[in-house]
Order: structure tokens, then sequence, then C-alpha cells
């Protein structure tokens, strides 16, 4: 009988120990193989931030190819904007250009022979007066810092350098040089020139540029005062 309950005894208490390691075991498990409500939500808003990180990177990306894109446009109508200036001078003698219209054929689009002409003689006969010409101090030196001041001020400077002014009893020459060679880059920078000074007080001045041909960077812009002015 003391056998039996002996026997019985271990077995109780074998079973009461699997139970309890058994127990322990699952605790342990479900502890390590669960997260806590903490780590769920870092783990959410990890995901959250690294998503909104990637959609933030998609735009700015949208965004730069737009802009390179609108630089190529920009670049490619500027290049055609030279290319039909420098179509125009097809003949490299004509090395000048007026602020008057200039009359052109309809049918060719090429300038008229006796305009260019007419032209060339106007260009021809300012830079013999200009060369001619004395100082007149009371009118030169005011004219001179006027136009400085208004080139510095503008956006001029972007696409030429100025070289100096000088300016004697009627006429004014200003020299300036393009940031690109070419003499599409010239004529672009003597309409640029002389419609800035359409926007001051010397509006009424005739201007007329020496392109000094291709093998120079270097370039004049004659300034003529107006008779009524004088």
């Amino acid at each position: 009988m003391k056998k039996i309950l002996i026997v019985g005894l271990i077995l109780s208490l074998a079973a009461n120990a699997y139970l309890f390691f058994n127990q322990n075991d699952q605790s342990i498990t479900k502890v390590i193989s669960t997260p806590t409500k903490q780590q769920t939500n870092q783990i959410n808003n990890n995901q959250v931030a690294g998503a909104e990180t990637t959609l933030a990177l998609k735009a700015k990306i949208k965004e730069l190819e737009t802009t390179i894109a609108e630089i190529s446009e920009n670049r490619k109508a500027d290049k055609s904007r030279i290319q039909e200036l420098e179509d125009l001078l097809a003949n490299k003698d004509i090395a000048q250009e007026s602020s008057k219209p200039m009359r052109a054929s309809s049918k060719s689009n090429t300038i008229d022979k006796e305009e260019v002409e007419k032209l060339r003689a106007e260009k021809e006969s300012l830079i013999e007066q200009f060369e001619e010409e004395k100082v007149d101090p009371s009118w030169a030196y005011k004219v001179q810092d006027d136009i400085t001041d208004m080139i510095h001020e503008s956006d001029l400077l972007l696409n030429m350098s100025f070289n100096g002014i000088e300016c004697k009893t009627t006429k004014c020459r200003v020299s300036i040089t393009p940031n690109e060679q070419g003499m599409g880059h010239k004529i672009t920078a003597f309409f640029d020139v002389s419609s800035q000074l359409r926007e001051s007080e010397y509006s009424k001045y005739v201007t007329i540029s020496d392109n000094m041909g291709d093998e120079s960077g270097e370039m004049y812009v004659y300034l003529s005062r107006p008779d009524t002015e004088e």
C-alpha cells in the first residue's frame, strides 16, 4: 500500500512539473513572438514616414524633370532666334543695322539692296562725323553718365560686357562685347541696347551699329542726337 502511495505521489509530481514547465515555455514564446503595442505603433509610424519620404522624393524628381524640360525649351528658342538673325545676314558684308524700319521683299524675305546701300552710306557718314566732331562738355558728359548708369542698372550685362561710351557734340559711341561670338549675337545685342534706350529719355535718338566684322568680338552702337534737341 505504501509503495502505491509513493508511486502515485511521484507521478503527481511529474505531471505538475510537466505542466509548469510547459506553461512557462508557452509564456516565454508568447512574450517573444508578440510585439508590444508601443512597438507596433513605432513600426506603423516608420512605415508611414517611409511612404511620405518616397512620395516627397518622387515629387522632387518630377519637379526637376519639369525644370530641365523648360530649360531645354528655352535653349531651343534662343538657338532658333540666333539662327533666324544669322540667316538674315547671310551676306557677311552687311555689318550694320538701323533703328529705322527696313523694307523687305515679301517673296524672298531678303533685305532690299537699295535699302542696304542706304544704311551702309548712313553708317559710314555717321562714323566719319563722329570722328571729326569735337567734344561739347555741356552735353557729352551728362549723356555719357546717363547711358552708363542705364546699362549698369538694366539686364543688358547678363548677355554682354560694357566697354565704355564716348560722346562728342551730337553723337555717342557705345562699345560692347556680346558674351557669345557670332554675327547673330551681335545683332541681338544691338537690338537689346536700342530697346533699352527706347525706355529712357533718349528714346528719340537714332541708333546704328558697326558690327566690326566676324573676327572681332567687340561692336559699336552709335547714337545720334535729334536735330530738335540741338
